[in-house]
């Protein structure tokens, strides 16, 4: 005779467990229902994503993921600079090797 325990279920029956939570980067973020990354590029793109947005899983490519909801709870930006020092002439020293937009601004008033 094949019993399980009283309060198990066979495996094929039981429910799929979730994920709390997914994360990767925003071209390759998994989704916590089905574990297919989607890719938020566009979304990041157009600063159309903050915490508390809604998103649905459509997969990398259009029809490959499960239509699942989920939700962003954070986001994380790092970015690292890193910096050497350069010995130039006094000429190429009074040459704009780059700009910033403030430092444009203050030279166009």
């Amino acid at each position: 005779m094949n019993r399980l325990p009283p309060g198990r279920r066979p495996a094929a029956t039981q429910p799929r467990q979730q994920a709390a939570w997914s994360r990767g980067t925003v071209d390759r973020v998994p989704c916590p229902h089905c574990g297919r990354p989607n890719d938020f590029r566009e979304l990041d793109g157009q600063q159309l994503l903050d915490t508390g947005h809604k998103v649905i899983c459509r997969g990398e490519n259009p029809g490959e993921g499960c239509g699942q909801l989920m939700e962003v709870v954070a986001i994380q930006t790092i970015k690292v600079l890193a910096v050497r020092p350069i010995r130039v002439t006094d000429q190429q020293n009074r040459q704009a090797l780059t700009m910033s937009h403030a430092q444009l601004q203050r030279y166009l008033k």
